[in-house]
């Protein structure tokens, strides 16, 4: 279901009037994005999200342009534990999708935290440029007990 729409880009991109070196090279661009999309979704990579814990976060631990964004609502953090064993912790960004049956919790996280491990240098230099590395934890139904489920809609609504 989650690759559903890169196959349906790569069938619209079949039809699209372009010389074929450029559909052959959008069509390969699709198919290493779904499967990386799948390698993701099956745990396979080490620095795959296994289990998270919500925590609160004080608002004076940001700078002062961050403090006025966390206005009187409670700041949520993120403790992310990864395949590999390595835990790293960030903090919840807007726009939380929460509805009975999925969950998205978009968070940010720091270049230098032990869950990401720069071995390449390509990864070197893109945690140089983007000091911060935000990414989306998508939770259905059926991936989280029932009461957990519950217990993080209503966190993620209400804080």
């Amino acid at each position: 279901m989650a690759s559903a729409a890169g196959v349906a880009a790569l069938m619209a991109v079949l039809t699209l009037p372009l010389a074929m070196w450029v559909i052959v090279g959008l069509g390969l661009a699709l198919c290493i994005g779904i499967a990386f999309e799948i390698t993701q979704l099956l745990l396979i990579r080490a620095d795959s999200v296994v289990a998270f814990y919500l925590l609160d976060l004080d608002a004076e631990s940001f700078p002062p342009d961050q403090q006025k964004k966390a206005g009187p609502r409670s700041v949520l953090g993120i403790r992310l534990h990864h395949r590999n064993g390595r835990q790293s912790e960030g903090r919840i960004s807007n726009g939380a999708f929460v509805m009975p049956w999925f969950i998205s919790i978009p968070y940010v996280t720091t270049a230098e935290q032990p869950g990401k491990i720069a071995h390449h240098l390509i990864n070197r230099v893109w945690n140089r440029l983007r000091p911060f590395r935000s990414a989306t934890l998508p939770l259905w139904r059926d991936s989280i007990a029932l009461d957990d489920g519950r217990r993080t809609r209503v966190r993620l609504r209400w804080v």
